[in-house]
């Protein structure tokens, strides 16, 4: 096994306006490893995990501080290629969380990431 750090989060805040969501968050996540991220309700959890896969960018009221690195890149460094970041970063909510389109771009927006797939076939899959 790797002893490759995966996820490493300096001194993370993010702010959602005035309020406070997360509050300096360091943490480093080794490889191949899996972490349990535990705490009531409202304690930053979702957020942290938000940030990872930048969920908050289309929030103008979302502020991000400090630096989180994957696989030792900035996730929010200028040449962060944000639709191959969500291809490496899987996320999976409780409820249902769809981006902020059209149900149909929502439904086929895998599949535009995809290869190999017509997009002649996107009516017949929605």
């Amino acid at each position: 096994m790797s002893d490759a750090i995966k996820i490493s989060a300096r001194n993370l805040s993010l702010f959602y306006g005035k309020a406070q969501a997360l509050r300096s968050i360091t943490i480093d996540v080794p490889a191949h490893k899996i972490i349990g991220i535990i705490g009531p309700a409202g304690s930053g959890k979702t957020a942290f995990l938000r940030c990872i896969n930048r969920l908050n960018d289309l929030n103008p009221a979302c502020r991000i501080e400090g630096r989180l690195l994957l696989d030792g890149a900035d996730v929010y460094g200028a040449e962060q290629d944000i639709v191959d970041l969500r291809k490496r970063v899987g996320m999976v909510f409780a409820l249902p969380v769809p981006l902020p389109m059209s149900i149909f771009d929502n439904i086929t927006y895998g599949l535009r990431l995809g290869r190999g797939r017509a997009r002649a076939r996107f009516d017949e899959v929605v």
